[in-house]
């Protein structure tokens, strides 16, 4: 079945696939591609597809064309395909380049939309399913990892940086804070001991 997705900004046709994993970290392994429904495999020239030049689109913080868009943005596909670890219909995963701990890894849109709220239902979902996918991952290839945090900066007084939507799984270890109580709370620090 061939349905038609924004990528980036842009309108490609795919067909519907179950998981799609390059390979990146010896923490994460490497994983051959599954299908379903007979799919063609993909490749990360799909996400490398030069965008429609002079087509203008509002992402709600800014306006530009698809190819300045996806040239400013660091976490559009263009500019991540080489460190994509595992894909997911509408969404994908990358290592975060400022990792909290070990691990760390962004999941994001593959279309560029500023934060959370603008997703789509189906970016949601398909979000869901890879944090899932990449704890399982995580937990497999590293035993000492025992909890998660999982987070979303969603505006600048939040503290996000990159308007594009992504979403930080953290593993946790035992020992790697003084004392987590409050977990997520830390944001605004004197909140965090309750």
């Amino acid at each position: 079945m061939c349905l038609t997705r924004t990528i980036c900004c842009r309108m490609v046709r795919l067909t519907r696939r179950s998981l799609e994993v390059w390979p990146l970290s010896p923490l994460f392994g490497v994983v051959t591609c599954s299908q379903k429904d007979g799919a063609d495999a993909s490749s990360t020239e799909d996400m490398k597809e030069i965008a429609m030049k002079g087509k203008k689109h509002k992402t709600g913080f800014r306006q530009g064309t698809v190819a300045e868009l996806e040239s400013a943005c660091p976490f559009c596909p263009p500019n991540t395909a080489e460190h994509i670890i595992q894909q997911y219909g509408s969404a994908f995963v990358i290592p975060d380049e400022h990792p909290v701990s070990e691990g760390h890894v962004l999941i994001l849109p593959i279309r560029h939309t500023p934060d959370f709220f603008s997703m789509t239902a189906q970016e949601r979902i398909d979000a869901e399913e890879l944090i899932r996918v990449m704890r399982d991952r995580i937990c497999e290839s590293d035993a000492s990892v025992l909890g998660f945090n999982i987070g979303m900066n969603c505006g600048e007084v939040a503290g996000q940086t990159i308007f594009h939507a992504h979403i930080h799984l953290i593993p946790r270890r035992t020992g790697d804070v003084r004392n987590p109580k409050g977990g997520v709370r830390g944001v605004i620090p004197s909140k965090m001991n309750y």
